[in-house]
């Protein structure tokens, strides 16, 4: 100011500035300088304050959340530095990992409650559709061992299913209820005109298998060109489905 190289008025904001920080330091509270916001026209945006890391962390598919250890050693890691304590930093995480882990967690919550009510109604469309407790029994017997083989075959493929892997159970469990009806409903059809069981029984086959074979063409032959090799995600979301 002596050399009038500044004026009072431009001494004002950095002096306010100091005095803001001291006066917080002084009353115990937690209190930051920032030099980018002195030399700057104007405070700092908040998007000027953000850093991103990028991290590629080993994930554990053999768990039901593959990344959730990999994601509690940062959060503990940032709970140990202090950092919202000493520095005021918030550590925030995102990506295809930590979401896919949410979802995960958000399909587990209430896993038991969802799957009876969803069994309950499944039961309900069959009885209504059906009429015959042998029939839904027999119904609910092959789609049992159909999830379950498709299941299985899926983890000798890729070793580990993921979140796409859940929907597609839910479609296995619904294209299932509408075969088993249709087939159901043919059966009774043959059963009526044809009093021989095995024959009734061959007949139904005959006359719906054709059909299924020819739906079945088109995602056999469209999930294994959705998959490129290095893709994990892609890989075990499609081999499975597609030789199911």
């Amino acid at each position: 100011m002596q050399r009038k190289e500044v004026t009072l008025d431009d001494m004002a904001r950095p002096l306010t500035m100091a005095a803001e920080t001291t006066e917080a330091i002084l009353a115990g509270r937690f209190a930051t300088f920032s030099w980018r916001a002195l030399v700057g026209d104007k405070p700092a945006e908040p998007s000027d304050l953000r850093r991103s890391i990028e991290v590629q962390p080993r994930l554990d598919f053999g768990a039901f959340e593959p990344g959730r250890a990999a994601t509690g050693a940062i959060r503990q890691a940032a709970a140990s530095a202090n950092l919202a304590t000493d520095y005021g930093a918030r550590v925030r995480l995102t990506g295809l990992i930590p979401i896919a882990d949410d979802e995960f967690d958000t399909i587990k919550q209430n896993a038991v409650l969802n799957g009876t009510i969803s069994l309950l109604t499944v039961l309900a469309i069959l009885w209504v559709a059906l009429r015959s407790a042998r029939i839904i029994f027999a119904v609910v017997v092959s789609i049992t061992m159909g999830l379950a083989i498709s299941a299985a075959w899926g983890l000798f493929l890729v070793g580990a299913l993921n979140l796409i892997s859940a929907g597609f159970f839910v479609l296995f469990v619904g294209l299932g209820i509408d075969f088993g009806i249709q087939f159901s409903i043919r059966y009774r059809a043959e059963r009526h005109d044809c009093e021989e069981l095995s024959t009734a029984l061959h007949n139904t086959a005959v006359k719906a298998g054709g059909h299924w074979r020819l739906l079945q063409r088109p995602p056999r032959s469209a999930f294994p060109h959705s998959c490129p090799p290095p893709i994990v995600v892609c890989r075990s979301s499609g081999r499975s489905p597609a030789q199911g």
